[in-house]
């Protein structure tokens, strides 16, 4: 399987900009869309069965839900391949994990939750806020060009918002203990690791 690089435009909060004119962003009220951050790892035999439950909220929600799968901590090895980022370490070090996989919605939560949580935070939300973005990607120079507009449809419960932009990875094969519990990505005795988080731009 080619390794496809994939660039995710992520809205967990969103930071306030000048804008002259809404191009590609919607201006009517909507729900949030859901950012699940599964903490995972190669050596995380429970693991798989947190993919096919993530995978599983984005097919019931198809452009509204989206995972990121952060690799790292004692689950997560460095040997080839290796998905840790100092990103993905920064992102854990937020919440207090007690279990692999754990997973935060929208960092709606300090602690990450459990895997038999996942689907009820990830039920539809307002949003005070619209994020769109677009992607350009020149195929010579390997040079992506992120463009994002806000609008704010209500007033913001906080003073300051943020945006997130993570780039992600699919199709990285690779080892993964308990991998065949998940035969989706369980390809000729590898695993397909899927939108695994690689840097934070």
């Amino acid at each position: 399987m080619k390794k496809q690089l994939y660039l995710s435009l992520l809205a967990l909060l969103a930071f306030a900009f000048p804008l002259h004119a809404q191009q590609f962003v919607s201006t009517e009220p909507s729900n949030r869309n859901v950012i699940l951050e599964e903490f995972t790892g190669r050596n995380c035999g429970y693991c798989p069965d947190g993919h096919v439950i993530a995978n599983q909220i984005m097919a019931n929600n198809p452009g509204r839900a989206w995972a990121i799968n952060v690799h790292g901590g004692a689950f997560s090895p460095t040997s080839y391949p290796n998905l840790n980022t100092s990103d993905g370490l920064t992102i854990q070090s937020g919440f207090s994990i007690s279990g692999f996989p754990a997973g935060v919605a929208n960092r709606s939560t300090a602690s990450a939750q459990g895997r038999g949580a996942w689907m009820s935070l990830c039920n539809a939300q307002p949003s005070e806020l619209n994020v769109g973005g677009q992607v350009v990607i020149n195929p010579v120079t390997r040079v992506a060009t992120v463009t994002v507009e806000v609008y704010y449809t209500g007033n913001s419960t906080s003073d300051q918002n943020y945006l997130t932009v993570a780039m992600l990875q699919d199709s990285i094969m690779g080892s993964q203990s308990g991998g065949a519990t998940n035969p989706s990505q369980w390809i000729n005795g590898q695993y397909c690791h899927m939108h695994a988080l690689r840097d934070i731009i």
